[in-house]
């Protein structure tokens, strides 16, 4: 009994190893700034895409808004109206080797929202959701 009790707990646990998404990957201008868990794409609203669970850069920022200080405290934080898009690519690589596979979305004149903070440090931000808005959305696989 103990044996097979042992056998259906280890089908279960590699059974959602197996179901465990990959990490989305967020870069703008070729340089990765952040990694997230989610992407939510709100059909209400398709002007806004969500990436959730996840950490940026603390450069992040400053590319839509050089020469302002923009300092993220922990909570929720509102950006300034006044952004120039641009483009983000969120990448999710799935398997390794020559059967990986990759799925991309690119996020069309992309402008950060609001951004809800876990955590504040100097080389990583942790960070619950980024909502931004976006023109239009690419998807690629």
């Amino acid at each position: 009994m103990a044996r097979l009790t042992l056998l259906i707990m280890l089908n279960v646990l590699l059974a959602s190893a197996a179901r465990a998404q990959p990490d989305l990957s967020l870069e703008v201008e070729g340089q990765q700034l952040g990694v997230f868990s989610n992407l939510v794409q709100d059909g209400d609203d398709a002007g806004t895409v969500t990436l959730e669970e996840g950490w940026i850069s603390p450069a992040m920022l400053a590319l839509w808004w050089p020469g302002l200080e923009v300092s993220l405290k922990q909570g929720e934080n509102r950006f300034p109206d006044d952004c120039v898009g641009r483009r983000v690519e969120v990448t999710q690589l799935i398997g390794d080797g020559p059967r990986g596979r990759s799925r991309a979305w690119v996020l069309m004149d992309a402008c950060p929202l609001i951004c809800e903070v876990e955590e504040a440090g100097d080389e990583r931000i942790s960070v619950t959701r980024l909502t931004l808005r976006v023109q239009g959305v690419g998807r690629a696989m």
